[in-house]
């Protein structure tokens, strides 16, 4: 930077000497007859000034003119300049270079020079530049110590009210802990405003708002907000983390229990185990658990679900609630088998499966078709048989969708806006899957509902990894899945590599 700000003086005085010669009308020849440019008795001339052993490059337009014999010129040219490929060319030599033309016709001179080092190119905006990227750096450092992980570059710099926004709910979302955090903003071209964050978050304590820098980069502005916060997690606020505090295992007649316990807001929920009843498959006429002989053996003890109960389900590194939404379940095809329906009480982000190394995301699949997709693949992965009663149940798609619900509309939406069109027979069972629009259609009351709520609070599930979450349903005529968003409150057809939507699976009990 230093021999740029040497020669930086180079590049004003080519601009300079450009001028001279454009205003130098008498002296420079623009006409094309030569008979028309002077009168007997003087000599035309013309000097090149081309890079050396080069006369075919022409650095800058040449200089030309007449002058009566005998007598001599003085060329003025600049001794050293900055080429527009950001060269140094210095003249071989001096200026000025006095002349005497002579003889008949077009007397022609070189004024030849030598290319030197290329210069490299200014950044006025360096100081600037350098700031922002102290900013997000100083961003980076501060997400992490909420997520555990190195944050994308992407993701730190906000272009909008509602990226800013988003990107704080988040933040705020995924703090785990009680301590105090700061999370640095850094506003592109717009100015923040925290009103509607400390609303959707009544758990937020000590709360400060302030404006850390503000800057200008190549025409854009930049605003840095640091905002500051604790969370005081309390049952009815909190997204709960789920803890194994007590488990009792279960027998063959007799049920088990499990207990889990918020790590944030030490609230407790209690899980029956329903018991798994005599199994003897060696057929040695003795129960393969419990050795108790066949001919004494008696019902298990039953369960009945109603609306409101809860099952548990360990997924990822964390168990999940599940919620009954329906006592008397069927399958897309009818079939009624006495299950309850369970949906998870909560939204499964996308980087469920990622580590503070590095950053894995679960999509819906390489296509639409459920069968093979990859939150199936995961889905059937998820501890099955960990917990006794579930059901396989029939998922096959019987039909494709198009259209979309109105955005806002949320649980109120009119189902006649979707359109299915029928699928032939595909033969898929499943202990864990997917709601299908026909199902979310049906149940479309507990779709925005989450964590026991008698109300709608999708804001407590959304994250940037969990803006919506899919449901299992293909687009008709499209390449996209059908997706919940949590966000617009509606339902469309979504990119099947959306990382942003998460899952909620649902799964069927056996009732009684």
């Amino acid at each position: 930077m230093r021999r740029i700000k040497k020669y930086k003086f180079l590049a004003k005085a080519s601009v300079m000497f450009w001028l001279f010669v454009l205003a130098a009308g008498g002296a420079v020849v623009l006409g094309n007859r030569r008979e028309a440019m002077a009168e007997e008795g003087e000599v035309f001339w013309q000097v090149y000034f081309t890079e050396q052993g080069s006369h075919g490059r022409q650095l800058f337009p040449p200089h030309r003119g007449t002058v009566s014999r005998g007598e001599g010129v003085n060329v003025d040219f600049p001794q050293i300049f900055l080429g527009k490929d950001r060269h140094l060319y210095r003249a071989v030599r001096d200026s000025p270079w006095q002349i005497e033309p002579v003889g008949s016709g077009m007397q022609t001179y070189y004024v030849e020079y030598v290319k030197g080092e290329q210069l490299e190119e200014e950044d006025l905006w360096k100081e600037e530049r350098e700031r922002l990227e102290d900013w997000i750096h100083k961003a980076g450092v501060w997400e992490q110590k909420i997520t555990g992980r190195e944050p994308s570059r992407q993701f730190l710099v906000t272009e909008s009210q509602e990226d800013s926004e988003r990107r704080l709910k988040n933040l705020i979302s995924m703090t785990e802990d009680r301590t105090r955090h700061e999370i640095y903003l850094i506003c592109k071209n717009h100015q923040p405003s925290p009103v509607s964050i400390v609303g959707d978050f009544p758990d937020l304590k000590d709360f400060s708002w302030v404006t850390a820098d503000v800057f200008s980069l190549e025409q854009e502005n930049y605003t840095v907000i640091l905002a500051g916060y604790s969370r005081d997690f309390t049952p009815q606020t909190c997204t709960h983390r789920w803890e194994e505090k007590e488990k009792i295992s279960v027998g063959c007649r007799v049920q088990g229990k499990l207990v889990l316990m918020c790590g944030r807001c030490l609230k407790e929920e209690q899980v029956i185990l329903p018991a798994t009843g005599h199994r003897d498959e060696d057929e040695d006429l003795y129960c393969d658990q419990c050795d108790e002989p066949k001919e004494t053996w008696k019902e298990p003890e039953g369960v009945f679900y109603q609306i409101g109960d809860v099952q548990a389900r360990r997924m990822g590194d964390q168990y999940y609630l599940f919620r009954c939404i329906d006592e008397d379940y069927a399958d897309s095809l009818g079939n009624v088998r006495g299950t309850a329906l369970f949906l998870c009480d909560s939204v499964i982000p996308s980087d469920v499966d990622s580590t503070s190394e590095k950053v894995k995301l679960l999509t819906f699949g390489e296509n639409n078709n459920y069968k093979n997709s990859y939150v199936r693949h995961w889905l059937q992965k998820q501890g099955e048989g960990e917990l006794t009663g579930e059901q396989k149940v029939y998922t096959g798609m019987c039909s494709e969708f198009e259209g979309i619900t109105k955005e806002g509309s949320f649980h109120q939406f009119q189902g006649e806006a979707l359109r299915g069109h029928p699928l032939s027979f595909q033969l898929m069972e499943d202990s864990l899957f997917l709601l299908s629009v026909e199902e979310a259609v049906k149940y479309k009351e507990w779709l925005w509902r989450f964590q026991g709520a008698e109300e709608n609070n999708p804001e407590t599930q959304i994250s940037s990894y969990s803006r919506g979450y899919y449901l299992r349903t293909a687009q008709y005529g499209g390449k996209g899945v059908y997706v919940v968003d949590l966000e617009q409150g509606n339902l469309y057809p979504a990119a099947v590599d959306n990382s942003a939507m998460g899952l909620r699976p649902a799964m069927a009990l056996r009732q009684g």
